[in-house]
């Protein structure tokens, strides 16, 4: 039986000590501090005592990576320790912990593919489209914030905030969602975001929290894999870059926290499992298969669970292992607390988890090749454990 991650050592604790040192006083929070303790690795008073507080997310930058190619890194020289993503170890699920402070549980982001049933649709949810087209929900007059109810960890901060992303999402409904309550702005090359965060904090006032997002490791992880040299080139920039903006911003009175939202590992193409050549598993199904290829949440005819159970546990035995969705949630691998009603309806009747670096594709009729090397959402080591590094300027 696999275990879910270590809610008491996970990146929504460095969420929590933000949160109390930084944030409003009120029953939501102090229920979240109950539920989610602060983080051995960054205290409240450690924040408290600087000005300006900074938090870097590299999306993808697992501990792995950074143990096999980055051990000589400027990063690996200020690693303050290692802890947990959240469950599922995907974007989606994870950032919005970084955005709201709370689990899934709270959230109820269950991935990147979705039910959405005050839609009645599959659809992906960061960029807030269905899953078979392209045109956005905004452009159908649908709003983002009663679908996914969260409210942004930015609108509970007393002091002044400002969230840094990538041009291409940083009007994005989920995204404007996301960051009420900050400054949202937006850059285009890494100089640009390192720029543009040396000046703010030099410029600074008052004392600040500033969220910075860097998704681009994650997308060349995807496309090339952890090992690949583009990737590991990509990598040498950004400790380049972090390097240049640590010694840049010394005696700006600024504590930087540098951390990722999940690992990679690499899958190959005899891991990839295609649900369309599996027909007797396929027609069990209600919908389209949910969640991330490495984390498939099924909706099962009630009239075929018996034969979905029975084909899944005969022909995937070496792929992945089957959960009744209820039973993780009550095993706390999404987070602790009341369980969000919109969480319940997002991850379907069975949960697969593919084991070792299997994915599981449910093309849509669409026969493509699946073409990602890098993979993440499950619970292996390399997608679960993320570093955190710290500078004290």
């Amino acid at each position: 039986m696999h275990s879910s991650p270590n809610y008491d050592h996970c990146t929504i604790n460095l969420m929590r000590s933000f949160a109390s040192a930084l944030g409003k006083t009120n029953a939501s929070q102090t229920a979240l501090n109950t539920l989610f303790p602060c983080s051995t690795l960054l205290s409240p008073k450690e924040i408290q005592a600087a000005k300006n507080s900074v938090l870097i997310v590299i999306d993808g930058l697992g501990q792995a990576f950074l143990d096999r190619h980055g051990q000589d890194s400027f990063l690996a020289q200020h690693l303050a320790g290692t802890c947990d993503s959240v469950f599922p170890t995907t974007t989606a699920t994870s950032i919005t912990s970084f955005i709201t402070g709370a689990s899934a549980h709270q959230h109820g982001i269950s991935g990147w593919f979705q039910w959405l049933k005050e839609l009645g649709q599959v659809a992906a949810i960061l960029p807030f489209k269905p899953r078979a087209c392209q045109a956005n929900y905004r452009s159908l007059g649908i709003d983002i914030a009663p679908i996914v109810g969260f409210d942004s960890f930015f609108k509970q901060l007393t002091c002044d905030a400002t969230a840094l992303h990538p041009n291409h999402i940083v009007d994005s409904d989920f995204n404007r969602h996301a960051c009420q309550g900050a400054r949202s702005l937006g850059y285009e090359t890494l100089d640009e975001l390192m720029a543009q965060t040396i000046e703010l904090l030099r410029n600074s006032k008052q004392p600040g929290y500033y969220y910075l997002y860097w998704p681009y490791f994650d997308e060349l992880s995807h496309r090339w894999g952890t090992d690949h040299k583009e990737t590991r080139q990509h990598f040498k920039m950004l400790d380049q870059a972090i390097f240049q903006l640590v010694s840049e911003l010394k005696n700006t009175d600024t504590l930087i926290t540098l951390t990722a939202d999940h690992g990679m590992l690499n899958t190959q193409p005899d891991r990839v499992t295609y649900l369309d050549h599996y027909p007797e598993i396929a027609e069990c199904l209600t919908m389209p298969v949910c969640g991330e290829p490495r984390v498939g949440y099924c909706y099962v005819s009630h009239a075929k669970a018996k034969q979905f159970e029975k084909q899944v546990t005969e022909q995937w035995a070496e792929r992945c292992d089957l959960f009744p969705a209820d039973d993780l949630l009550a095993a706390g691998w999404f987070g602790r607390g009341e369980v969000n009603p919109k969480l319940r309806q997002r991850i379907g009747d069975y949960v697969l988890l593919m084991k070792e670096n299997h994915v599981l594709v449910d093309r849509n009729g669409a026969n493509k090749t699946f073409d990602m090397v890098g993979v993440h959402g499950g619970l292996s080591t390399d997608e679960l454990k993320v570093p955190v590094c710290q500078w004290r300027l």
